[in-house]
């Protein structure tokens, strides 16, 4: 016997492929002698019959309360199905669209034995649900009418599973706005903020300021040729935010406008992983603002804050289920407007409703906030007539990372600088641009002076 044919039959009585080895004292490895003896029973086998054999038609036969199909290689296996069971198996298949695999489940078959069902009655996705005992014995309009009941059932069955669907959706969402909303509240309570320390300068003038706060990003946490941000160093920008605007806002009243993606978020997963835990993020950047708000107040101020949102706060990862409410920017501003909306001198300007917009009142005309992304743009195509009484004179945008001013539907967009600064994303393709916050001067003509707090 040669050494294959030994291999073989060893392995034909149960011996694994080191027991051979050892046995045969073999200087081969396991591997190559699983090669050896697989490839022997291949050739042991006739490849002609296997390929040449057709597995004939499935028959059915009519038994007692059902039918009897006969399938397989010479037919030797066989499932029985009642009538009622087949009618219902090729409804789910024709009108309610199943698939094979849905049908097996629902009417607890395996799928060959459903397969081998349909193809005995020649039933195909678009055939018409009926046997052909069925089609001798009903009218055509019977058929029709069997045909519409099922159809309307099944439609009837789809409507309320997916409104089902979209509740518990809903609930999920709900679920989840919830926790955040408890976390962040918990650690909004602990923060003990204080004023910086920081002399003024001030005289009483005819004009007005807006701070235009642009993509803080709080929680991105980078470190490149450009730019190098985290907590901290979000924390030494608002402090240099409030020695500019103290340095050159002489009169009483100062405007800060956050122009939204005041977090970096957790939208998807490259943000997650160059930034802080967003719980962190969100109560840091309010512990920022605070600190911003009592200084500007102890140094005299009186101080107006609005803000809108951008997609990094979106508390949903998936823009199909992004929804305005579910923000972590809406957590921002409540969470503000709870601790300090009795204070005399802080006032607080909401969202338009059902929008994210805001709407800046300066003298006898206004600014129009939004966060500049091509959805909130498109929103607002026509601001000029849907926001007629506030007589919106230019919108002040952020997004884009980057300064630039356009024309937008007869309106002047003015994009706004990053708080932030070059992300890890702009970095990597070497796109950088100035970043501050922008201070721009209004008077009764219109924008006026303006300059970017530098960081």
């Amino acid at each position: 016997m040669e050494l294959n044919d030994r291999m073989y039959y060893l392995w034909q009585q149960g011996k694994s492929f080191k027991e051979i080895q050892e046995e045969l004292k073999l200087n081969l490895s396991t591997g190559a002698i699983k090669k050896r003896i697989y490839r022997i029973k291949n050739k042991n086998v006739d490849i002609n019959k296997i390929e040449g054999e057709e597995e004939p038609k499935p028959q059915y036969e009519e038994v007692e309360n059902g039918y009897r199909i006969y399938y397989g290689k010479q037919r030797r296996h066989n499932v029985f199905i009642t009538f009622n069971d087949l009618e219902e198996a090729l409804n789910l298949y024709c009108i309610a669209h199943l698939t094979l695999n849905q049908v097996s489940l629902k009417m607890n078959l395996t799928r060959r034995e459903f397969y081998a069902i349909k193809t005995a009655f020649d039933i195909t996705k678009d055939s018409m649900p009926f046997t052909p005992k069925q089609i001798d014995f009903y009218t055509a309009e019977e058929l029709a009418e069997k045909y519409r009941i099922k159809k309307k059932q099944y439609a009837l069955t789809k409507i309320e599973q997916n409104k089902n669907k979209d509740i518990e959706n809903r609930i999920k969402q709900m679920d989840t706005v919830d926790y955040w909303h408890k976390e962040i509240c918990n650690r909004v309570n602990q923060i003990q903020a204080e004023p910086y320390q920081i002399t003024k300068r001030r005289k009483n003038n005819e004009e007005l300021f807006v701070a235009y706060n642009a993509d803080v990003h709080a929680g991105l946490e980078v470190d490149n040729y450009f730019n190098k941000y985290n907590i901290e160093i979000m924390h030494e920008r608002f402090k240099k935010l409030a020695e500019g605007i103290i340095d050159n806002v002489e009169n009483k009243t100062i405007y800060i406008a956050d122009l939204g993606d005041t977090v970096h978020g957790i939208i998807h997963g490259s943000v997650q992983k160059y930034s802080t835990w967003v719980n962190n993020a969100v109560t840091e950047v309010i512990r920022g603002y605070e600190s911003l708000f009592l200084t500007l107040i102890q140094q005299g101020y009186e101080v107006h804050f609005t803000k809108v949102n951008g997609s990094h706060e979106s508390i949903e990862k998936s823009k199909q289920e992004r929804t305005e409410e579910e923000s972590f920017g809406n957590f921002i501003y409540d969470m503000l407007e709870w601790k300090y909306g009795k204070f005399k001198n802080l006032h607080f300007i909401p969202k338009l409703k059902g929008l994210n917009a805001s709407i800046i009142p300066i003298f006898d005309y206004s600014t129009l906030l939004i966060h500049g992304d091509n959805n909130s743009l498109n929103k607002l195509k026509d601001a000029d007539r849907l926001f007629k009484e506030h007589n919106v004179k230019e919108i002040n945008a952020a997004h884009f990372h980057h300064r630039k001013v356009e024309d937008f539907n007869e309106m002047t967009v003015h994009y706004n600088e990053p708080f932030c600064g070059t992300d890890q994303y702009a970095g990597n393709k070497l796109m950088s641009s100035g970043f501050g916050t922008r201070l721009v001067q209004y008077t009764p003509e219109g924008r006026g002076n303006e300059l970017l707090i530098r960081y």
